[in-house]
């Protein structure tokens, strides 16, 4: 698909969150009853364990932005998520990406509600960020609150990807590219 190849050179791909696998502990993120624990599914790998004990829980990570955000590519959230609510209070999660200008207004948000399915394994999301605004965009806020629930965190990206129609999606199969 040659037009689809020569629109994904135009954007780096480039993962704006950093330590989105939590390799480094917490390093980079703030949150309140977040817990870094092992992975319960993969050895020697981390994860953040979000509704401990039912507790309202949020992470979030400030990006600051230093070179100019691609403007004319989307950017694809990714993550994973565990979910090991009781069915008697099944888990629901905000997710939100925002752009802030340089004298702190916000200039696009994006929210995500979120009912992740109880699974025996972890469950990949991807959502389609529209592009950063035309204005100077100083941070990327990337926000989970869970505001029900019980569940694991792991593997966020943000990255960006080209424009493409809905059809380019489906040849390229860019809706299956996070990790299993």
């Amino acid at each position: 698909m040659k037009n689809g190849r020569e629109k994904a050179m135009a954007c780096s791909g480039i993962n704006l969150i950093k330590n989105g696998g939590f390799t480094t502990g917490l390093k980079g993120w703030q949150g309140k009853h977040i817990y870094l624990v092992p992975n319960p599914l993969r050895a020697s790998d981390q994860a953040v364990l979000m509704g401990y004990n039912s507790v309202r829980s949020y992470i979030r990570q400030k990006v600051r932005v230093r070179k100019k955000l691609e403007s004319q590519c989307n950017y694809y959230l990714y993550f994973r998520l565990f979910n090991i609510s009781n069915k008697s209070e099944p888990a629901l999660l905000y997710a939100t990406v925002a752009y802030w200008s340089p004298d702190n207004r916000p200039l696009r948000a994006t929210p995500l509600i979120l009912k992740p399915p109880k699974t025996t394994s972890w469950f990949q999301y991807f959502s389609i960020i529209p592009a950063p605004p035309p204005q100077p965009v100083k941070i990327v806020t990337v926000h989970f609150t869970l505001v029900r629930g019980t569940l694991f965190l792991d593997y966020l990206r943000l990255a960006s990807h080209p424009i493409l129609s809905v059809n380019q999606v489906v040849e390229e199969k860019l809706f299956s590219v996070a990790e299993g």
